[in-house]
Formats: C-alpha cells, structure tokens, sequence
C-alpha cells in the first residue's frame, strides 16, 4: 500500500499566530479562553494543563473568574467585545488578522448600505461575529445553495466564511446573482488563501488515491470541509484526530491511501497518524505474506484427493 501526502496540508499561520500568543502568557492560570483557541482538542487539552481557563464559545462574560479573557482565533464581534470589556476584563486578542479582514470588509459593506449575505455555517462562532455587528433584517446566513432566495434588495454584499468551500461559494454567489437579477452585487471573496491551498491540494491527492485519511477535529469547519471535497471526488475519506482513531478495516484491499490535515491540526498529530499508518501497512503486508505461504501449502497437498470437510477446514485457514 502507498501512502501519498497531499502537498500542503496542517496548521495555517492564523492558528500558529493565536498559539504563540498563549504561549507568551506567563500567568496562564488568570487567563480564560473565551471558547476554544483552535477548533482541535489537542489544543484544548494543551492549554488546560498549562492552567488556562475556559468558558465556552459566546456565553456571558460574567462566567469568567480571571481578570483576562483570550479572544480565539475565530473572533468575536465588535459588539460582544464591547460587552466584556464593560465588565472590566482585559482582552487579550488572537483572532486570525484573516478573520479581522471578513470583519471590516462586511462593515465596509454594511456602511455603504448593502444588504449583506454571509456564506457559512449559521452555528459557527466566526459567522455569528460577523452577523452580530450588522443590523437586525439587513444580512442573511446561506449554508447552501437551497438556502439562496429573492431578497428584494438593490444593493447587495457578499462576504464568505474563511474556511468556506471555494467551489460551493463560486455556485452559491451565482445563484444570488440569478436570483438577484435586478441588484448591483458586490462579492468580497474573503475565503482564507490558506484554506485554498488545502483545498487545492487534496483535489490533486482525490485523483491519485483511493481513500483519504483527513487528520483533525471533527468540530473544525475547515476539516469538515475537506471531508466534503473528498465525497465531491467520490473517494472514500475518514476524519481522525488522533492515531488511535485509525482503523485496519479502512485499508484491506487498497493500493493508495492519501493523507491531509486540517488548518487547526498540531503537525506531530499528523506525523502519528502517518506512522500508525505505516504500522498498518506492515501488518497487511505480513498477513498476505502468510496468506500466500499457506496457498503453497495448500498447492503441495493436492486437495482434489481428500474429503470436503478437510478441504473446507484448510480454506478457513487462508481466511483468517
């Protein structure tokens, strides 16, 4: 079996920037992080045994006991931030400067009185942002296409999701302007180059491979997203976010099998998946190894002159 790796895949510079920020903290105990850092558990349990605080993604700030509150890197809007600066905490901020440029570019939008359509997901902490800066009735969430409607507007602005799907957005963006005919549309491609590379590289990998083993958390919109790419391209994928989530059964019978990470995965994750992943491949080796030694013995006896029952006992054993 080959293992072929996608050629840009793993942690994007956003997650490394917001790592390096907790990583300069150096009283972690009297800091919260205001929901997760990065959508990965690994992270997560990093920072907890370091001391850090947590409370989860948008509650109120008054459930926060320490005097400092980590922004993570999907952001939080203007509004929120206002908010828990009111109670006295000091922000400390390590929102993605990508996820900021989403940010201003939908305010610019908003100021020039366009009614403002966000591609995302609608229960994801960097769209909600987003839309909780913009005014009640003047923006609507489209996760799908289905989801694209008449919205009796002239003037309309389109800004996407970082993490959004590059082909689902070019689709979604058509089909507001077929819907939209008599609006002046302005589309602001705010998709994370980052994102498009890893995108990009999978579609290669699909083409030369037989599954996909995607590394990263199953919470993570971007990891999500490549899983999508691969059922897109018809090539069976399986997320894992760590190498004990491997399974032997995924690779019987398969020739090549690719791997590529999510933008929030830590690189030695990947690098344990890759080794379990080899370990596996030796194992198959050594069982057909085994399987063909036993056909040869199988040959030697010429079975054709004994019982069935014997036959059909030495026929289990090139089974197992």
């Amino acid at each position: 079996m080959e293992i072929i790796k996608a050629d840009t895949m793993g942690m994007c510079d956003g997650v490394k920037a917001a790592i390096g920020i907790a990583d300069k903290i150096t009283i972690p105990y009297d800091v919260t992080v205001y929901g997760e850092l990065a959508h990965n558990d690994d992270i997560t349990e990093q920072l907890k045994r370091k001391g850090f605080y947590f409370i989860k993604e948008l509650s109120e700030p008054i459930f926060c006991t320490t005097g400092n509150l980590l922004i993570p890197a999907h952001g939080i809007s203007l509004k929120r931030k206002a908010i828990v600066e009111s109670y006295g905490l000091n922000l400390i901020d390590a929102t993605c400067p990508l996820v900021k440029k989403l940010h201003e570019t939908a305010m610019l939008l908003k100021r020039a009185g366009r009614y403002i359509v966000i591609i995302g997901k609608k229960d994801h902490v960097e769209v909600i942002g987003v839309a909780e800066d913009l005014a009640e009735n003047r923006y609507s969430i489209v996760e799908k296409i289905e989801d694209v409607k008449f919205y009796d507007e002239k003037y309309i602005g389109i800004v996407c999701q970082t993490t959004s799907d590059a082909e689902s957005v070019e689709s979604i963006v058509e089909r507001i302007r077929d819907k939209n005919r008599g609006a002046i549309i302005k589309f602001a491609d705010t998709i994370c180059p980052a994102t498009r590379k890893r995108q990009d590289a999978l579609k290669r990998l699909c083409r030369s491979c037989d599954i996909v083993i995607i590394v990263g958390g199953k919470k993570s919109n971007n990891t999500n997203k490549l899983n999508r790419i691969c059922e897109k391209n018809n090539i069976k994928s399986y997320i894992v976010s760590k190498s004990d989530d491997v399974d032997l059964n995924w690779f019987v019978g398969v020739k090549r099998v690719g791997i590529t990470a999510g933008a929030s995965t830590p690189n030695h994750i990947t690098i344990d998946v890759e080794r379990k992943i080899k370990k596996v491949n030796l194992y198959l080796k050594n069982m057909e190894f085994n399987k063909n030694r036993k056909f040869l013995k199988l040959n030697r006896m010429n079975l054709k002159f004994v019982s069935a029952s014997v036959r059909n006992y030495f026929v289990q054993i090139i089974k197992r």
